[in-house]
């Protein structure tokens, strides 16, 4: 049962404040993020900084996950599919950070969730079947930082650790196979049912996230198919409508709310969605 009280996480800059002009620029680059997008450049330049202090600060475990979650909006922010070998190699140099904090720090929940989601973003670029092996350390990381519930953080104004957690597995549970042979070999199975509930908790979390709201509706679609006459669709057509009454903070949530207008006008291949591709659709049931 996840805590009704979960601690904030309290993030240890003081490595960071050693080197002031690093430092100060970063905090300069937060203000501006703070109130909206970034440039890609400008995420680039947060990477290189990230990384001058942690190679001077090996042990500054909030740092490794920080360079994480840049990774990670980088990684968010390139669709194209050529760009896909520069995207997997800025994610895997995150995942080795991540990897790197839980080697000394297992319990760090922040290094644990970027750990699976790095992990999950490589996982669509190399396609569902080749990463299936990381699906079962994936679906337990989130699954243990939602049913521990011991912390909550707010990376964004609309996206929270705790709504992360619940958006990753409702991702998780569609684009695993609901196969009785999967689950043999790797211990994992999919189930879009599931997948709906995870979704819908993670857009009550994380309010006016595009992103959330997207998955959520695809999800939807997913499992009920998409008859424009039934109930269910009508549900997901609204919601794909309120996402463009948002204004996005970022680039990858700029990105939600432009795949949200083509897949509403492509409902028939939702169920291998991610960010990265469209994938061959599977059944809707």
């Amino acid at each position: 049962m996840a805590n009704s009280s979960p601690k904030l996480y309290e993030v240890n800059l003081d490595p960071f404040k050693k080197y002031p002009k690093s430092y100060e620029r970063y905090m300069a680059l937060n203000k501006i993020f703070d109130k909206g997008p970034l440039t890609m450049k400008e995420h680039l330049e947060r990477l290189n900084l990230l990384e001058g202090v942690l190679k001077k600060e090996a042990t500054w475990w909030d740092g490794h996950w920080i360079y994480a979650s840049e990774a990670f909006i980088v990684g968010s922010s390139m669709p194209n599919p050529t760009d896909d070998p520069e995207v997997r190699a800025t994610l895997a140099k995150g995942h080795s950070y991540t990897k790197k904090c839980l080697s000394s720090q297992p319990d760090n929940s922040l290094c644990k969730f970027f750990n699976a989601s790095l992990l999950a973003k490589i996982a669509s670029i190399d396609g569902i079947f080749a990463s299936l092996k990381h699906g079962k350390e994936i679906r337990d990381a989130w699954q243990d930082i939602i049913e521990k519930g011991d912390y909550q953080f707010q990376f964004r104004p609309n996206v929270s650790l705790l709504g992360s957690a619940y958006y990753g597995l409702g991702l998780f549970y569609r684009l695993v196979p609901d196969s009785v042979f999967i689950d043999w070999l790797w211990g994992i199975r999919g189930n879009k049912e599931k997948s709906i509930s995870y979704h819908k908790k993670a857009a009550e979390y994380d309010q006016g996230n595009p992103c959330s709201m997207l998955m959520h509706a695809v999800a939807i679609l997913c499992y009920h198919g998409d008859d424009k006459n039934a109930p269910t669709t009508k549900q997901a057509m609204k919601i794909f409508d309120d996402i463009q009454k948002i204004t996005a903070i970022d680039i990858p949530q700029e990105l939600c709310q432009k795949d949200s207008r083509r897949i509403r006008q492509r409902t028939d291949r939702v169920c291998g969605y991610t960010q990265a591709k469209y994938e061959e659709a599977q059944s809707s049931h």
